[in-house]
């Protein structure tokens, strides 16, 4: 079993663009490790953001089945996807992303964080 240890400390940001033409206040978050999952939302850009685990695995690792130990609220947490990244020397990442931070773009709000998050990693 692995643990995800994640870094809380989050940072508030103006994000609105001009392009956009939105008449309102717009937010998005930035911490460390943290990458942005953007999408169009109508009106304005969506930013969830992902911490991407990468964990090294034996040369002869098959495309191994990951289990949440620790129940979380949706949309936080992992949603099943994951992958085994074969590298050009043979050598294997699985990899997965857990969902960090759950924000109201609006108003700036967190409605839901993650800090520690549990996996288990089987045949």
């Amino acid at each position: 079993m692995g643990t995800c240890h994640l870094d809380g400390s989050f940072e508030a940001i103006d994000c609105r663009m001009a392009e956009w033409n939105y008449e309102g206040d717009l937010f998005m978050y930035v911490g460390a490790g943290a990458e942005p999952k953007t999408y169009w939302s109508g009106g304005h850009d969506r930013e969830d953001l992902y911490y991407t685990v990468a964990l090294p695995v034996p040369d002869d690792t098959p495309a191994a089945t990951l289990t949440e130990m620790d129940a979380m609220a949706e949309p936080l947490g992992w949603r099943g996807s994951h992958y085994l990244d074969i590298h050009q020397d043979g050598s294997r990442t699985l990899r997965w992303r857990v969902r960090l931070l759950d924000y109201n773009m609006q108003t700036g709000e967190i409605l839901g964080q993650l800090d520690t998050a549990r996996f288990e990693l089987g045949d």
